[in-house]
Parts: structure tokens; sequence; C-alpha cells
């Protein structure tokens, strides 16, 4: 998700969708150590993008 896209949402928008890509996380990370998973980097990817929608909270929170 690019960061233009992220910052359109609602603090709300982004709490949600930050508890559901850890879901996806933590279901590719059980998918790795069972040997399942075929692409790594669909993670790194989802690790970035929890990560850039956290920054943006924290920003929208910090200045209301």
């Amino acid at each position: 998700m690019k960061t233009k896209d992220i910052l359109k949402l609602t603090p709300g928008e982004m709490r949600e969708r930050i508890t559901e890509f850890s879901q996806q996380y933590f279901e590719l990370r059980m998918k790795k150590g069972l040997g399942q998973l075929k692409s790594p980097s669909v993670m790194r990817g989802l690790r970035k993008d929890i990560a850039r929608m956290k920054m943006a909270l924290s920003r929208q929170i910090t200045q209301s």
C-alpha cells in the first residue's frame, strides 16, 4: 500500500487495516514455519505496510 493511500485513511480505518495486516503476517509466519511459503518477499512487503500505517497513525494523532 502506498503512503498516499495510507494518508487518506481515517485513524479508525488505519487501526482496522493494521489489525488485518498483522493477522495476515501471522498466518504467513506460520506457513513459513511449515515450509509452505513460496515467496518470502510477501512477508517483507506486508511488514513494511504495517510500519507505514503505524507511522502515519502516530503522526495523525500527534498533529491533532
